[in-house]
This record gives structure tokens, sequence and C-alpha cells, in this order.
């Protein structure tokens, strides 16, 4: 894997991992990133400088495994397990450099403004990777290894017997 040069110098961005009281309870069968606590829902939640992402699912075992090595991940995915499922067609790629850990999460295609391939309601005709006027988004991100491990022991610890179910 070729090392990631940071092109330029920006700030540290902050992750926290907790458990959000889930607004609903997941189906019988699809039960990954949730867990039961006191006859409440819970689901395994990540935010990103105090924003909650909004993905179905999240593992924390592939952020355990981030701190360890580059490459690519799978840490959003659906409540059955299959990334595809919820529309995450890409990998989150993680580098690192020196104490710090670098995550570039590619957002679903983005919708795009009405246009000549829409319909009378605005929605687009052709399938989403052929429009011309939709584009893939980029995100990278820059986390202290540190800070990322801490937030992880704390969140473990408050869960400690639901963090890293299989």
């Amino acid at each position: 894997m070729v090392d990631f040069i940071m092109k330029k110098e920006r700030g540290i961005d902050k992750i926290e991992f907790y458990y959000a009281e889930a607004t609903n309870p997941p189906l019988s069968n699809c039960t990954i990133g949730y867990s039961c606590f006191n006859k409440k829902w819970m689901k395994d939640s990540v935010s990103i400088n105090g924003k909650q992402l909004d993905v179905p699912a999240v593992l924390f075992s592939e952020f355990e495994l981030m701190l360890e090595r580059q490459g690519d991940y799978w840490p959003f995915t659906c409540t059955c397990d299959n990334p595809g499922c919820a529309n995450i067609d890409w990998p989150v790629r993680c580098f690192h450099k020196d104490d710090l850990i670098v995550l570039v999460i590619r957002d679903p295609v983005q919708e795009c403004l009405p246009c000549e391939t829409c319909d009378e309601e605005s929605t687009c005709t052709l399938n989403r990777w052929q429009c011309p006027y939709q584009y893939k988004h980029y995100h990278a991100y820059c986390f202290s290894r540190s800070a990322m491990r801490q937030s992880l022991d704390n969140c473990r610890e408050i869960y400690r017997a639901a963090l890293f179910r299989q």
C-alpha cells in the first residue's frame, strides 16, 4: 500500500463512539449494530466533529482494526450485515501517519438538482450510476490514534458486555 501524503496541514478531527437509544427496534434477524439494555434497544453510533453519522449500523470492531493497520474497512453497514443493502458501496480507506489515523470516507452518490434526464416529479430516470449530473463525494478526516483508542475504551467500559459482539 502506498504511504499517505498529507497535502496540507489541517486540524485534528474529533471522533466519538457511543450508544444512542434506537428510535425503532431492529427487525428480528437484523440486529447488527444494536444491543438491548434494560429492555431498551440501543444503537452503535459514531460522531465526527460533533455530527452523528447517519448510517444504519456501525461496527466498532472495524475501528479497532483500523488502529492497528492501514487498509480498507467496512465499519458502516446495514443491520443485516450487508453494506450494499444500505447503499454503502465503498469501504472506508485508512492510512497511518505517525500518531494520526486518516480515514477517507466516500459518501454515496450525491443527488443532483432536477435536469433534462429527470421526470416531471424531479426523479432521475437514469440508473443512479449513469446520471451525468450526480457526483461522488469524498471526505478525509484526521484523528489522533490515542484519542480514537480512548473513545473506544470509554465506550467499552460503559457497555462492556455488548461492544464487540459478533
